[in-house]
Protein backbone atom coordinates (compact mmCIF):
# COMPACT_ATOMS: atom_id res chain seq x y z
CA UNK A 1 0.00 0.00 0.00
CA UNK A 2 1.28 3.46 -0.79
CA UNK A 3 0.20 6.38 1.39
CA UNK A 4 -0.73 9.38 -0.72
CA UNK A 5 0.56 11.86 1.80
CA UNK A 6 1.27 14.80 -0.45
CA UNK A 7 -1.85 14.30 -2.53
CA UNK A 8 -3.99 13.84 0.57
CA UNK A 9 -2.66 17.08 2.01
CA UNK A 10 -3.72 18.97 -1.12
CA UNK A 11 -7.06 17.23 -1.48
CA UNK A 12 -8.36 17.81 2.04
CA UNK A 13 -7.57 21.48 2.46
CA UNK A 14 -10.38 24.01 2.56
CA UNK A 15 -10.87 27.25 0.69
CA UNK A 16 -9.85 30.76 1.59
CA UNK A 17 -11.15 31.94 4.93
CA UNK A 18 -10.83 28.45 6.44
CA UNK A 19 -7.31 28.99 7.77
CA UNK A 20 -4.82 31.71 8.63
CA UNK A 21 -2.68 33.13 5.83
CA UNK A 22 -5.05 31.73 3.18
CA UNK A 23 -4.83 34.98 1.22
CA UNK A 24 -1.24 34.18 0.31
CA UNK A 25 -2.30 31.02 -1.49
CA UNK A 26 -2.12 32.23 -5.05
CA UNK A 27 1.12 34.15 -4.59
CA UNK A 28 3.26 31.29 -3.28
CA UNK A 29 4.79 28.32 -5.13
CA UNK A 30 3.01 25.02 -4.45
CA UNK A 31 5.82 23.48 -2.30
CA UNK A 32 5.84 26.58 -0.11
CA UNK A 33 2.05 26.54 0.16
CA UNK A 34 2.07 22.88 1.19
CA UNK A 35 4.66 23.42 3.92
CA UNK A 36 2.94 26.56 5.18
CA UNK A 37 -0.50 24.96 5.37
CA UNK A 38 0.93 21.94 7.20
CA UNK A 39 2.64 24.20 9.74
CA UNK A 40 -0.61 26.05 10.40
CA UNK A 41 -3.08 23.16 10.36
CA UNK A 42 -1.17 20.14 11.70
CA UNK A 43 -1.08 21.32 15.33
CA UNK A 44 -4.90 21.46 15.27
CA UNK A 45 -5.10 17.97 13.80
CA UNK A 46 -7.95 19.06 11.52
CA UNK A 47 -8.55 20.16 7.94
CA UNK A 48 -11.71 22.13 7.11
CA UNK A 49 -14.35 19.44 7.34
CA UNK A 50 -16.91 20.47 4.73
CA UNK A 51 -14.30 20.65 1.98
CA UNK A 52 -12.81 17.34 3.13
CA UNK A 53 -16.14 15.53 2.76
CA UNK A 54 -16.82 17.03 -0.68
CA UNK A 55 -13.35 15.96 -1.77
CA UNK A 56 -14.02 12.45 -0.47
CA UNK A 57 -17.27 12.26 -2.41
CA UNK A 58 -15.52 13.30 -5.60
CA UNK A 59 -12.76 10.72 -5.13
CA UNK A 60 -15.29 7.97 -4.36
CA UNK A 61 -16.79 8.27 -7.85
CA UNK A 62 -20.19 7.17 -9.10
CA UNK A 63 -19.42 3.50 -9.67
CA UNK A 64 -16.21 2.43 -7.89
CA UNK A 65 -14.47 -0.73 -9.04
CA UNK A 66 -11.19 -1.08 -7.12
CA UNK A 67 -10.78 -2.05 -3.48
CA UNK A 68 -9.50 1.38 -2.49
CA UNK A 69 -12.25 3.23 -4.33
CA UNK A 70 -14.91 1.09 -2.69
CA UNK A 71 -13.43 1.96 0.71
CA UNK A 72 -13.77 5.63 -0.30
CA UNK A 73 -17.37 5.04 -1.39
CA UNK A 74 -18.12 3.53 2.02
CA UNK A 75 -16.52 6.49 3.79
CA UNK A 76 -18.52 8.95 1.69
CA UNK A 77 -21.98 7.35 1.71
CA UNK A 78 -22.27 4.43 4.14
CA UNK A 79 -23.87 5.29 7.52
CA UNK A 80 -24.84 1.85 8.82
CA UNK A 81 -24.53 1.42 12.61
CA UNK A 82 -22.02 -1.44 12.50
CA UNK A 83 -19.40 0.98 11.13
CA UNK A 84 -19.59 2.91 14.41
CA UNK A 85 -19.40 -0.30 16.44
CA UNK A 86 -16.23 -1.37 14.64
CA UNK A 87 -14.63 2.08 14.97
CA UNK A 88 -15.12 1.92 18.75
CA UNK A 89 -12.49 -0.35 20.30
CA UNK A 90 -14.69 -0.84 23.39
CA UNK A 91 -18.02 -1.53 21.65
CA UNK A 92 -16.29 -3.84 19.16
CA UNK A 93 -15.50 -6.20 22.02
CA UNK A 94 -19.20 -6.89 22.64
CA UNK A 95 -19.74 -7.73 18.96
CA UNK A 96 -16.84 -10.20 19.04
CA UNK A 97 -17.92 -11.77 22.35
CA UNK A 98 -21.45 -12.32 21.02
CA UNK A 99 -20.23 -14.00 17.81
CA UNK A 100 -17.17 -16.06 18.81
CA UNK A 101 -16.89 -15.77 22.59
CA UNK A 102 -15.09 -13.51 25.06
CA UNK A 103 -12.16 -15.95 25.19
CA UNK A 104 -11.07 -14.65 21.79
CA UNK A 105 -10.56 -11.09 23.04
CA UNK A 106 -7.51 -9.62 24.77
CA UNK A 107 -7.98 -9.47 28.53
CA UNK A 108 -9.38 -6.05 29.44
CA UNK A 109 -7.64 -4.22 32.30
CA UNK A 110 -9.71 -1.06 32.36
CA UNK A 111 -11.66 1.64 30.51
CA UNK A 112 -11.46 5.32 31.44
CA UNK A 113 -13.08 8.57 30.31
CA UNK A 114 -10.17 10.61 31.69
CA UNK A 115 -6.47 9.78 31.53
CA UNK A 116 -6.00 11.30 34.99
CA UNK A 117 -8.16 8.53 36.47
CA UNK A 118 -5.84 5.70 35.39
CA UNK A 119 -4.33 3.80 38.34
CA UNK A 120 -1.02 2.89 36.74
CA UNK A 121 0.10 0.89 39.77
CA UNK A 122 -2.77 -1.58 39.29
CA UNK A 123 -1.86 -2.35 35.69
CA UNK A 124 0.54 -5.12 34.62
CA UNK A 125 3.96 -4.15 33.32
CA UNK A 126 3.18 -5.71 29.96
CA UNK A 127 0.11 -4.20 28.32
CA UNK A 128 -1.26 -2.08 25.47
CA UNK A 129 -3.05 1.13 26.47
CA UNK A 130 -4.76 3.08 23.71
CA UNK A 131 -7.39 5.55 22.58
CA UNK A 132 -10.64 3.75 21.80
CA UNK A 133 -11.86 6.35 19.32
CA UNK A 134 -9.07 6.43 16.71
CA UNK A 135 -6.44 4.53 14.79
CA UNK A 136 -2.97 4.54 16.31
CA UNK A 137 -2.86 6.36 19.61
CA UNK A 138 -1.34 3.42 21.49
CA UNK A 139 1.40 2.84 24.06
CA UNK A 140 2.78 -0.70 24.33
CA UNK A 141 4.65 -1.30 27.58
CA UNK A 142 6.75 -4.48 27.46
CA UNK A 143 9.91 -5.67 29.19
CA UNK A 144 11.19 -6.96 25.83
CA UNK A 145 11.25 -3.48 24.29
CA UNK A 146 14.67 -1.97 23.53
CA UNK A 147 15.95 0.21 26.35
CA UNK A 148 16.34 3.92 25.78
CA UNK A 149 13.07 4.56 23.96
CA UNK A 150 11.02 7.26 25.65
CA UNK A 151 7.58 8.80 25.25
CA UNK A 152 7.52 12.34 23.85
CA UNK A 153 8.02 15.12 26.37
CA UNK A 154 5.39 17.25 24.60
CA UNK A 155 2.22 15.29 23.98
CA UNK A 156 0.98 17.45 21.11
CA UNK A 157 3.96 16.38 18.98
CA UNK A 158 2.56 12.82 18.81
CA UNK A 159 -0.57 12.84 16.65
CA UNK A 160 -2.10 9.32 16.69
CA UNK A 161 1.32 7.70 17.04
CA UNK A 162 2.34 4.24 18.28
CA UNK A 163 4.97 3.80 21.01
CA UNK A 164 6.80 0.68 22.24
CA UNK A 165 8.61 1.29 25.52
CA UNK A 166 10.28 -0.72 28.27
CA UNK A 167 8.50 -0.42 31.65
CA UNK A 168 11.59 1.29 33.13
CA UNK A 169 11.47 3.89 30.33
CA UNK A 170 7.70 4.47 30.49
CA UNK A 171 7.28 7.75 32.33
CA UNK A 172 3.78 7.72 33.82
CA UNK A 173 3.37 11.49 33.67
CA UNK A 174 4.30 11.53 29.99
CA UNK A 175 2.02 8.56 29.28
CA UNK A 176 -0.88 10.26 31.04
CA UNK A 177 -0.30 13.51 29.16
CA UNK A 178 -0.16 11.64 25.85
CA UNK A 179 -3.40 9.76 26.50
CA UNK A 180 -5.09 12.97 27.68
CA UNK A 181 -4.01 14.68 24.47
CA UNK A 182 -5.49 11.91 22.32
CA UNK A 183 -8.78 12.31 24.20
CA UNK A 184 -8.96 15.92 23.01
CA UNK A 185 -8.80 14.82 19.36
CA UNK A 186 -11.42 13.60 16.91
CA UNK A 187 -10.28 10.98 14.44
CA UNK A 188 -13.09 11.89 12.06
CA UNK A 189 -10.72 13.97 9.95
CA UNK A 190 -7.18 15.25 10.17
CA UNK A 191 -4.10 16.31 8.23
CA UNK A 192 -3.24 14.23 5.17
CA UNK A 193 -6.34 12.02 5.61
CA UNK A 194 -9.80 11.68 4.14
CA UNK A 195 -12.67 12.08 6.65
CA UNK A 196 -14.14 9.00 8.35
CA UNK A 197 -17.68 9.66 9.59
CA UNK A 198 -17.92 6.64 11.90
CA UNK A 199 -15.29 8.03 14.27
CA UNK A 200 -17.41 11.14 14.86
CA UNK A 201 -19.95 8.90 16.63
CA UNK A 202 -17.51 7.11 18.98
CA UNK A 203 -17.20 8.13 22.67
CA UNK A 204 -13.70 9.25 23.58
CA UNK A 205 -12.23 6.71 25.99
CA UNK A 206 -8.99 5.01 26.95
CA UNK A 207 -8.68 1.24 27.35
CA UNK A 208 -5.89 -1.02 28.53
CA UNK A 209 -5.63 -4.58 27.23
CA UNK A 210 -3.52 -7.70 27.33
CA UNK A 211 -0.32 -7.42 25.32
CA UNK A 212 -0.24 -9.82 22.37
CA UNK A 213 3.14 -11.56 22.00
CA UNK A 214 4.00 -14.36 19.59
CA UNK A 215 4.14 -17.94 20.97
CA UNK A 216 7.88 -17.64 21.66
CA UNK A 217 7.16 -14.57 23.86
CA UNK A 218 10.16 -12.85 22.26
CA UNK A 219 8.38 -10.35 20.00
CA UNK A 220 5.08 -8.59 19.52
CA UNK A 221 2.71 -10.95 17.70
CA UNK A 222 2.23 -10.37 13.96
CA UNK A 223 -1.13 -9.08 12.73
CA UNK A 224 -3.13 -11.47 10.55
CA UNK A 225 -5.61 -9.29 8.65
CA UNK A 226 -8.39 -11.28 6.97
CA UNK A 227 -10.28 -9.56 4.16
CA UNK A 228 -13.85 -10.87 4.46
CA UNK A 229 -16.42 -10.21 1.72
CA UNK A 230 -19.98 -11.50 2.17
CA UNK A 231 -18.75 -13.86 4.86
CA UNK A 232 -15.85 -15.33 2.86
CA UNK A 233 -12.12 -14.68 3.22
CA UNK A 234 -10.50 -13.63 -0.05
CA UNK A 235 -6.98 -12.66 1.13
CA UNK A 236 -4.91 -12.36 4.29
CA UNK A 237 -2.46 -9.54 4.87
CA UNK A 238 0.26 -10.25 7.42
CA UNK A 239 2.13 -7.41 9.12
CA UNK A 240 5.17 -8.28 11.23
CA UNK A 241 7.71 -6.19 13.15
CA UNK A 242 5.09 -3.52 13.89
CA UNK A 243 7.47 -1.37 15.93
CA UNK A 244 10.76 -2.03 14.15
CA UNK A 245 10.40 -1.63 10.40
CA UNK A 246 7.03 -3.07 9.46
CA UNK A 247 6.87 -5.75 6.77
CA UNK A 248 3.81 -6.97 4.88
CA UNK A 249 2.90 -10.06 2.92
CA UNK A 250 -0.37 -10.70 1.09
CA UNK A 251 -1.46 -14.32 1.21
CA UNK A 252 -4.23 -16.40 -0.34
CA UNK A 253 -6.48 -18.54 1.91
CA UNK A 254 -4.29 -21.49 0.83
CA UNK A 255 -1.29 -19.57 2.20
CA UNK A 256 0.41 -18.73 -1.06
CA UNK A 257 2.27 -15.42 -1.08
CA UNK A 258 1.31 -12.95 -3.81
CA UNK A 259 3.81 -10.58 -5.46
CA UNK A 260 2.28 -7.45 -3.93
CA UNK A 261 4.15 -4.32 -2.83
CA UNK A 262 3.08 -1.82 -0.21
CA UNK A 263 4.36 1.13 1.79
CA UNK A 264 5.52 -1.47 4.32
CA UNK A 265 8.71 -3.36 3.64
CA UNK A 266 8.16 -6.63 1.82
CA UNK A 267 8.71 -10.05 3.36
CA UNK A 268 11.30 -11.97 1.33
CA UNK A 269 9.70 -15.30 2.29
CA UNK A 270 6.18 -16.31 3.25
CA UNK A 271 5.48 -15.72 6.95
CA UNK A 272 4.30 -18.63 9.08
CA UNK A 273 0.52 -19.02 9.18
CA UNK A 274 -1.50 -19.04 12.41
CA UNK A 275 -1.26 -22.26 14.38
CA UNK A 276 -4.58 -23.31 12.87
CA UNK A 277 -5.18 -21.46 9.62
CA UNK A 278 -8.53 -23.19 9.08
CA UNK A 279 -9.78 -22.10 12.51
CA UNK A 280 -8.59 -18.54 11.89
CA UNK A 281 -10.42 -18.39 8.55
CA UNK A 282 -13.57 -19.84 10.13
CA UNK A 283 -13.46 -17.25 12.91
CA UNK A 284 -12.95 -14.38 10.50
CA UNK A 285 -15.84 -15.58 8.35
CA UNK A 286 -18.11 -15.88 11.38
CA UNK A 287 -17.31 -12.29 12.34
CA UNK A 288 -17.93 -11.11 8.77
CA UNK A 289 -21.14 -13.07 8.21
CA UNK A 290 -23.93 -10.85 6.93
CA UNK A 291 -21.61 -7.96 6.02
CA UNK A 292 -20.52 -6.89 2.56
CA UNK A 293 -16.98 -6.27 3.83
CA UNK A 294 -14.92 -6.16 7.01
CA UNK A 295 -11.23 -6.72 7.73
CA UNK A 296 -10.79 -9.00 10.74
CA UNK A 297 -7.46 -8.53 12.53
CA UNK A 298 -6.33 -11.60 14.49
CA UNK A 299 -3.36 -12.46 16.70
CA UNK A 300 -2.04 -15.92 17.50
CA UNK A 301 -0.27 -15.80 20.89
CA UNK A 302 -0.15 -19.59 20.97
CA UNK A 303 -2.93 -20.51 23.40
CA UNK A 304 -5.88 -19.17 21.37
CA UNK A 305 -6.80 -16.91 18.47
CA UNK A 306 -7.42 -13.32 19.56
CA UNK A 307 -9.37 -10.60 17.74
CA UNK A 308 -7.49 -7.32 17.81
CA UNK A 309 -9.77 -5.13 15.71
CA UNK A 310 -12.57 -5.14 13.17
CA UNK A 311 -11.70 -2.61 10.50
CA UNK A 312 -14.30 -1.23 8.11
CA UNK A 313 -12.13 1.22 6.13
CA UNK A 314 -8.49 0.07 6.03
CA UNK A 315 -6.00 2.78 5.20
CA UNK A 316 -8.71 5.43 5.36
CA UNK A 317 -9.11 5.26 1.59
CA UNK A 318 -5.55 6.42 0.94
CA UNK A 319 -3.61 3.15 0.91
CA UNK A 320 -3.46 0.71 -1.96
CA UNK A 321 -1.90 -2.54 -3.07
CA UNK A 322 0.56 -2.54 -5.95
CA UNK A 323 0.54 -3.51 -8.78
CA UNK A 324 -2.84 -2.03 -9.63
CA UNK A 325 -4.20 -5.35 -10.84
CA UNK A 326 -4.51 -6.48 -7.22
CA UNK A 327 -6.56 -3.41 -6.31
CA UNK A 328 -8.87 -4.33 -9.17
CA UNK A 329 -8.91 -8.03 -8.27
CA UNK A 330 -9.77 -7.49 -4.61
CA UNK A 331 -12.41 -4.97 -5.63
CA UNK A 332 -14.28 -7.68 -7.55
CA UNK A 333 -15.06 -9.50 -4.30
CA UNK A 334 -16.88 -6.49 -2.83
CA UNK A 335 -20.50 -5.85 -3.82
CA UNK A 336 -21.70 -2.52 -2.47
CA UNK A 337 -25.18 -2.99 -0.96
CA UNK A 338 -28.15 -1.31 -2.62
CA UNK A 339 -28.97 0.52 0.61
CA UNK A 340 -25.64 2.36 0.48
CA UNK A 341 -26.17 3.40 -3.14
CA UNK A 342 -29.72 4.47 -2.27
CA UNK A 343 -28.44 6.55 0.65
CA UNK A 344 -26.07 8.33 -1.73
CA UNK A 345 -28.95 9.03 -4.12
CA UNK A 346 -31.11 10.45 -1.31
CA UNK A 347 -28.38 12.77 -0.09
CA UNK A 348 -27.61 14.08 -3.56
CA UNK A 349 -31.29 14.56 -4.36
CA UNK A 350 -31.81 16.53 -1.15
CA UNK A 351 -28.95 18.85 -2.08
CA UNK A 352 -30.51 19.61 -5.44
CA UNK A 353 -33.81 20.65 -3.89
Amino acid sequence: MAEETARGAEQTRGGEGDRPLAGLRDRLPRPVRTALHAAVDAPRGLWPKSRAYRTLERLAGDDPQTYRDKIRYRLAWDRRPFLVTFADKVAMRDYVADRVGERHLPELYGVWDRAEDIDWGSLPEGMAIKAAHGSGGVIVRWDGAPRGRHLPAVASTALWTRHLVHPDDCDVDRATALLAYWLTLSYEHGPHRLPEWAYSQVPRRILAEELMLDPSRTTVAPDYKFLVFDGRVSHIAVIAERFSGERLALMTPDWEQLPVASHFGEMPEPPPPPTSLSDAIAMAETLGEGLDYVRVDLYDPGDRLVVGELTASPGGGLAEFEPAEYEALIGTYWTIPDEVRENRARILAARRR
